[in-house]
């Protein structure tokens, strides 16, 4: 879905690292990083693949004004990809 190459760190060990630094700073509401941290999930960069959580974590993205998140997630939401499959609600993004 996504080409996941925002993140750019190929080590495994620094990918764990970057997903728990992404995390902390996702939750304080930063677009970037929750865009990287959704990525991270979809691929299984650094943490087990959960498109749900992928998926959680684009809309957030897309809520706090990230571009490519918005289309990742009206997107995913006109074909159902992770994300109940409505057609208004893709529309919002």
């Amino acid at each position: 879905m996504t080409n996941g190459k925002r993140v750019g760190i190929a080590d495994e060990a620094e990918l764990c690292k970057t997903f728990q630094w992404l995390k902390k700073v996702a939750k304080q509401n930063d677009a970037n990083a929750c865009f990287d941290l959704a990525v991270m999930y979809e691929n299984g960069e650094g943490v087990h693949k959960n498109i749900k959580k992928s998926r959680q974590w684009f809309v957030r993205a897309a809520e706090l004004g990230d571009g490519d998140a918005m289309i990742i997630v009206g997107e995913s939401y006109l074909d159902g990809y992770g994300l109940d499959s409505v057609v208004t609600r893709s529309r919002i993004f």
